[in-house]
């Protein structure tokens, strides 16, 4: 299932869940599985030091106090663990068997976004002004510091782009002044002294024979 599929059938199964459920209650559940689904994804990407398959970070106890205050107290809450990878093991508990964690990080900004809304609907007008403001505000700060980060990307790329390229030529003009040099031959080595004979300077050994 693409994404955006899957983003649309997850907030088709929101919608059902809402029925008949106040927003404090759904609040309550929301926060507990976003607390859940991000240990999850710190559990994961810690996967160096921490076994990101062991069953006891992938499990949802249904006798814990608290999942059974929040989240079991959502009508068809089943069926959306089911559909993100969570099995029912026996009567006890849930476990999160998926190997794909993808479908975590796409549902959990939707789920915030909802807690969100649920919590401007129980605002007073001057209290929902006042956090939409903190939300846009929050929203500019965090587009500023992409938009900071790609120009530091961008400079990065460009200055090692610039030492590349004053290396590779300076590596051609190098090669290029090594051939413009006129090919000068060396003389030839010769092995071995002449060697003079003592004809050759002024001896005979032949005089002093005889007599």
């Amino acid at each position: 299932m693409e994404a955006q599929e899957f983003s649309g059938a997850f907030l088709e199964l929101l919608l059902l869940l809402q029925e008949g459920h106040n927003e404090a209650d759904l609040i309550g559940a929301f926060e507990i599985l976003i607390k859940l689904f991000e240990k999850l994804i710190f559990i994961h990407n810690s996967s160096i030091i921490m076994n990101p398959f062991e069953e006891k970070f992938r499990k949802i106890k249904t006798s814990n106090k608290l999942i059974i205050s929040t989240l079991l107290k959502i009508e068809n809450i089943e069926l959306l663990l089911e559909g993100i990878g969570y099995e029912r093991i026996g009567t006890s508990e849930y476990q999160f068997k998926s190997t794909n964690i993808s479908r975590i990080a796409i549902i959990l900004p939707i789920l915030q976004d909802k807690i969100f809304q649920f919590k401007l609907l129980r605002m007073s007008p001057e209290e929902r002004t006042k956090e939409i403001e903190i939300r846009v505000k929050e929203s500019a700060n965090n587009q500023a510091r992409k938009r900071q980060m790609a120009l530091k990307e961008c400079q990065r790329k460009s200055y090692v782009d610039e030492i590349e390229s004053k290396a590779k030529l300076d590596r051609v003009e190098k090669a290029q002044a090594g051939a413009d040099q006129p090919y000068v031959r060396g003389k030839s080595l010769q092995f071995g002294a002449k060697q003079n004979t003592f004809k050759d300077i002024g001896i005979d050994l032949n005089k002093n024979k005889g007599g």
